[in-house]
Parts: structure tokens; sequence; C-alpha cells
């Protein structure tokens, strides 16, 4: 069946939630802050411009936020029909960069593809698409998945694929929070919980032999609960992070005044803001 768009499937649907858009303002609000606050000494030694960080923040904040009202103009049926067309789009992304020459690889993993004014990460893109789509499928199948193993079977079989493409960039990491969104939300939709044990334990099963079988994920679980015992090398992020929370306690050092940004951690302003 042919689906018509007519110019009033693209007008807004309801008044928008205020209190949604003032938290996500704040949010924004407050990360900018942070990105501005811990950047300082490393844009000023990368290119003698302490707010080059944040300047670039702010764009793509700017950028951000007009997606945003895009978004909004754009009423659910039409997401709701477009799904599995945006899935299909991000799973493409994560081939294409596993191409030799096209993806980025930095630090051993092929995870970005370099657009010039930024590099493109296909596999966050993934995960809001397979939201979306799980989400449409909920809709149209939420009685099987509710009452037939099948019903189950499916979403995971997509997510099956999506690892196989995540496992070869390796993202390790996106697969286990991926999978465990799509499992969780399943149960909330009313899955019968055997099917969820059954599918919890083989994922688990997986994971722990993908785990297994690759040295650096065995010594990031170690890492996790000894991070002391080799804390000049696999260990070195957390226990700066755990000195940062010493240092500053419940309520901070106060804005600007953090320790660890001075270059005790090679991205100070990404992985570690405070």
């Amino acid at each position: 069946m042919k689906l018509e768009i007519r110019r009033s499937d693209f007008m807004p649907l309801g008044t928008p939630d205020i209190h949604f858009i003032l938290a996500a303002c704040a949010l924004a609000c407050l990360g900018f802050l942070l990105v501005a606050s811990s950047s300082v000494e490393v844009a000023s030694d990368r290119f003698g411009q302490p707010f080059s960080f944040a300047m670039k923040h702010a764009f793509f904040l700017l950028i951000a936020s007009i997606a945003g009202v895009i978004a909004y103009l754009i009423p659910t049926r039409s997401w709701y029909h477009y799904s599995t067309h945006f899935l299909l789009l991000s799973m493409a992304l994560l081939a294409i960069i596993l191409i030799p020459g096209v993806g980025l690889t930095v630090k051993g993993a092929t995870r970005w593809l370099s657009l010039g004014i930024f590099n493109l990460q296909p596999s966050e893109i993934t995960k809001f698409t397979m939201m979306l789509f799980l989400a449409s499928y909920l809709v149209r199948r939420l009685e099987e998945v509710r009452q037939k193993f099948s019903g189950f079977v499916k979403p995971m079989a997509v997510v099956g694929l999506i690892a196989i493409l995540l496992l070869m960039e390796p993202d390790y990491g996106t697969l286990l929070v991926l999978s465990c969104a799509v499992m969780g939300v399943l149960l909330l939709a009313g899955a019968p919980f055997t099917q969820y044990v059954v599918f919890g334990s083989a994922l688990f099963l997986g994971l722990a032999i993908l785990a297994v079988i690759e040295p650096y994920r065995i010594e990031r679980i170690e890492t996790i609960f000894n991070p002391w015992a080799v804390r000049f090398g696999a260990g070195y992020q957390l226990t700066q992070a755990l000195l940062a929370f010493g240092r500053g306690g419940l309520f901070g050092m106060g804005l600007g005044n953090s320790v660890q940004k001075l270059f005790y951690l090679p991205e100070a302003h990404t992985d570690f803001v405070f």
C-alpha cells in the first residue's frame, strides 16, 4: 500500500510539554558549562584559544536544537511508518564504516565516519533508530509479543544482525547497552518472563564468551574491580576518576577548579567532564 504524505502530517501534534523543554534546556546549559570548564587547558594547549571546544559545542547545540524542532514538527505517525527505513539506514552506515579506507580508526576501533567538520558515530544513531523501530513494532505486534515466542524472537533477531556489525568494529559497550535496552523494553511491554529469562541467560552467556575470547575485555572487567593494581596502565582513567571524586566530595571543587583536567587525562573534556 502506498503511503500518502499530506501537509497536515508534518504539523505539530498538540502543545509541547514545557517541563520537558525546560529540563532539556537545563541539561544542555549544564553540559555546555562543564565542557567549557573542563576543556580550557586542553584547548589553550592545542589551539591557543581556551574556549575553542566550548564554541564548537555551542555550534552543535544549535544544530541539535534545529533538529529537535524539525523532529517535533514531524508527527508520530510519520516516525511510525518510516521507523524501519531509519533502522536500515543506520545499519547501512554501520556497514559502510567497515569498508577499508572509509571508516575512521582510532586506537584500534573503527567506529566513526569522517564528515569533515565532525566525526559521525553510526552506533549512536543505531541506538535511537532501534528504539524507534521497537516502539513501532510493539504498536503493531503487541499481542504477539505477549502471547507468542515469535513476537519476542523477531526484535532480538534484529539486534543479532546489529551485533554482528558492532562486533566487527568492535564496539562491545554499545552492543551491551543496546541488548539490555531492547530486552528491558520487551519486558515492560509484557513479554513472558520465562522467555526473558531464557534469552537473558543466552545473552549473558554470549557476552561472557565474547569477553573471554578477547583479552583486553577481561582486562577491562578486572580493572573495574581493582583499578589500583594497574593504576598507571588500564586502570589509569578509573583511578583518576576516583581521585576526582575524592577531591571534590559531594559538591565538587567549584566550577573551573578541577585538577584532573590539567593534563592528567588525555581526553578530560569528553570522558571525564568533572
